[in-house]
């Protein structure tokens, strides 16, 4: 038998993996905010879409599974505070 080998591959960039940081800058701010309010209220969420995966990821920040109002006041209160 042969020793163990260890490898590490990474495909594409790195992404910030902040909850909330919708425009993926490695910044929570208003135009994050701006960005949550428009998935709410112009993305139909009963429907299945790949390309939205990780910006669903981001904004759901209170781990639901559902993006609605309550994910946006949270990052209100992280902005503010």
């Amino acid at each position: 038998l042969t020793p163990p080998v260890e490898v590490s591959l990474t495909v594409g960039s790195f992404l910030p993996n902040r909850p909330g940081d919708a425009n993926t800058d490695g910044a929570l701010d208003i135009l994050d905010l701006i960005l949550i309010i428009d998935y709410i209220l112009n993305v139909d969420q009963s429907e299945y879409n790949e390309a939205l995966q990780l910006l669903q990821r981001l904004i759901d920040v209170n781990e639901d599974s559902i993006i609605n109002i309550l994910d946006a006041v949270l990052v209100v209160e992280w902005i503010l505070n």
